[in-house]
This record gives C-alpha cells, structure tokens and sequence, in this order.
C-alpha cells in the first residue's frame, strides 16, 4: 500500500494555533475495521435518458440528521487563509490570526480574533493577553499561564505524575491516521476509467473522491453528505448523501437526487426548489469591543435592577385618534399574511425545474466494484480493506494534522480482521 502525501504551501501552516477536534473516538476492534473507500458518481449525457421512465413529479429529498462530511485539506487551509487579515504576513501578526477546529461531524469552525486596541503611552505589543473570552464566559477556573491548568489542580496533578510510571516506547500505541480525509487524485483506482469515459462523451463526472475510514456497524454509521450547496448557497447538479455501514456485509445506502432542466416536463410546470444542505463551514465572530474612552463602556443610566439596559419601560401610547395605520398585505382570500409570507427570499433561486432521485441500498464485499444502476446517473464504489501496518504507514494527514488534533486515537484493529469481508 502506498504511502500518501499533500504538498501544500508551507506557509499555510502557520495559520494553524488551536484546535480541538475529536474526529477519531476511541473505537475497539469490533466495532469497527478500515477500508479504503471510492465513490464516483456519473450522470448520462445523453438527452433520451431524461425520457427513459416516468419520474415522480415530486421525490421525497432531505438531507439526514445526523450527517457529517468528508475533510478536505486544500478547503480546511483556504477557509483559514480567507479570514485572515488580507495582506499581512501570518507569522508577523500572530494576533490576526483565527482559531480553527473541526468537530465530530467534519464541519471547520472558525474563530476570529477579539479585536485589540492599543493604551495610550503603552505600545500595544506590550499590552497584558487577557484570557480566552470562551473560557471566561464558560465560568472556568484561573488558569496557569505557562501550563494553560486550573491552578487548584496543577499541584495535585504534578504530583500524580510523579506517581506514574514513565511510558516506553514500546508502550505507546501506534498512531493511526485521521479519518474521512480525501486523499490525491493520483489514489483514485477508477481515475482512468473516469477519464475515459468523460472524454468519450457519453457520461459526466459529478462526484470523484477516495478516503480512509473506519466502517462501523448500522447504529454508530454517520451518513456522508456529498454536496457543499450549504457554504455555497448555490445548487450542484448533484446533491444528497450516501450512508456506508458493516453488519455480515458491507452495505452502501444512497440518498442522492440530480437536479435536471425538467425538458421531460409538460408546458413550463416546476417542481419547488429542494432543500438546500447543511453548511460545513461556520465563521464565529467575537463580542463587539468599544475603544478605551468611549463613553458606551461606561454604566448606562437607563439600567434597571431587571437587567435590561437602556430599555423604556413605558407602556406604549395609543395611537392618537384619525392617525392613518399602516393596512395589513393581505393574500387573493383577503386574510392577512403571516411574517413568513412576507419575508424576501434574497438568495439564488432553483436554476432547475426538477430532480431526479438515486435512493437505494446495496450489500457489497470488499475489494470487489460495484455499480448502482440508474437510468440518469448511477454509482460505482469500491471497499479496499486496510491492514494494520497500512494504517501505521500512511503520512497523508501529517500536514493538515495541526488542524485536525484528535482527543483520543482509536485502538489497533487486529492484523488481518477486515479481510474477512
């Protein structure tokens, strides 16, 4: 098995400052075995395909709760270099930049620095670091400023580590790989054949990715959403998700639908505009902070033993007799209409008049192709076991690792467990 490795710019690195993502959970060897996964999707391009059967006018599409998403090392390091401050140099200004984690779903939280500013007569590198805004509010305790430990329990922890007896080599499991990275084009096994057939004119590729995972059983197995229409706002011709389990088989479930141009439809008829996915990126702003001297940082005297600032606590007036009111919209019926009817939809609408749906489960063995047959589009994937010393050899996460630290690393499958199926 081939060792994998991104190249990305190295100065990227540097964005990286604190992250905590418990993408990899403690997991025992029955739970779960390793496979190397490849999905590719195809859509036919062919116009007499859209007229092959009669498709529901309007399919059942969602997106499933919960879900999570596949780790994509060039979008984790370009979200970070998004939001850092334009034209400074990230070592040189390590206050700008942001904190980044990704959670247990795959989704890229991003935290924006609190905003400084400089004392009068006091340069502002040397202005005291106040504490993380998050902990504070959380109600932690006072930390040790060169540990980052409570300091109640730094002692009590300091001399329980005398106690223990110190950790061989030997000793240390092995580290294992994160899951649900994409990993290079140069490892997709159908990448040839995916070529052939986009340059020969007859299919289209609209999915295309390969990763490791652990494949758990049907009760822990998170769906895998495909699309990111949630961070773009937009909608790609494919979306949906597809859910990947073991039990005696594996078992691939698809939740997947293509959006089409309706040509098949009578007169100008549209089906509603499906949902769009959940987003995969969340930019986290800090609380406003006012200038030193501004007089908003001084008590306000409209403040009220109830807690609420500078509010009138009046009743309201009554509107003065003869004082015209604004009229109620009112729909064709004449009722009045509720607040969702009247809010302004300003995003893109659907570009497509209908969609096509791909939902189907198929058992499947490993190191075997499978196809997902469908008149419009269809589904190959492929389940590649991974052996232990596979697992201990691969190097494709060390560079977004920084990115990516996990709380627990999961437990060494046994040698040779997840050839059995």
């Amino acid at each position: 098995m081939p060792i994998f490795n991104y190249h990305l710019p190295a100065r990227l690195l540097s964005l990286a400052l604190v992250v905590a993502a418990p993408l990899a959970v403690a997991q025992t060897v029955d739970d779960s075995r390793w496979y190397k996964v490849e999905i590719l999707v195809i859509a036919h391009t062919n116009p007499a395909a859209l007229r092959a059967e009669h498709w529901p006018a309007l399919p059942s599409l969602e997106y499933p709760e919960p879900a999570r998403f596949l780790l994509d090392p060039e979008r984790i390091i370009a979200n970070l270099e998004s939001v850092a401050a334009p034209g400074q140099a990230p070592a040189e200004t390590p206050e700008s930049i942001p904190e980044s984690e990704i959670d247990e779903f795959g989704r890229q939280l991003i935290y924006l620095p609190a905003e400084t500013f400089p004392v009068e007569g006091l340069p502002s590198e040397d202005l005291p670091v106040a504490p993380d805004d998050r902990s504070a509010l959380a109600g932690n305790p006072a930390t040790d400023d060169s540990t980052g430990i409570p300091t109640e329990q730094a002692a009590g922890e300091h001399a329980e580590r005398a106690k223990e007896p110190e950790t061989t080599d030997a000793e240390t499991p092995p580290r294992l790989p994160v899951p649900f990275v994409l990993l290079p084009a140069s490892e997709r096994e159908f990448r040839g054949k995916a070529a052939y057939m986009e340059r020969n004119g007859q299919y289209r590729i609209l999915f295309h990715e390969t990763w490791w995972q652990p494949v758990d059983g049907e009760q822990d197995a998170l769906p895998i959403i495909l699309d990111r229409s949630g961070d773009t706002g937009t909608y790609p011709l494919l979306q949906g998700s597809i859910a990947l389990h073991r039990s005696r088989f594996l078992h691939i479930a698809t939740q997947l639908w293509l959006n089409t141009d309706g040509s098949y439809l009578p007169d100008d008829w549209q089906m509603p505009a499906p949902p769009k996915g959940p987003a995969s990126l969340q930019v986290i702003e800090p609380p406003p902070l006012n200038p030193p001297g501004d007089p908003d940082n001084h008590a306000d005297p409209d403040t009220h033993d109830d807690g609420l600032i500078g509010l009138d606590l009046e009743p309201l007036a009554e509107p003065e007799p003869g004082l015209a009111m604004e009229a109620p919209e009112i729909d064709e019926a004449g009722a009045p209409l509720s607040e969702s009817e009247l809010d302004i939809d300003d995003e893109p609408g659907y570009p497509y008049r209908h969609a096509v749906a791909l939902q189907q489960e198929r058992k499947m063995r490993s190191n075997e192709v499978h196809y997902i047959d469908h008149p419009l589009f269809g589904v190959i994937v492929k389940f590649t076991p991974l052996e232990v010393d596979d697992l201990k050899q691969a190097d494709y996460d060390e560079e977004i690792s920084p990115y990516l630290s996990r709380q627990a690393e999961p437990e060494e499958p046994a040698a040779g467990s997840p050839a059995e199926l």
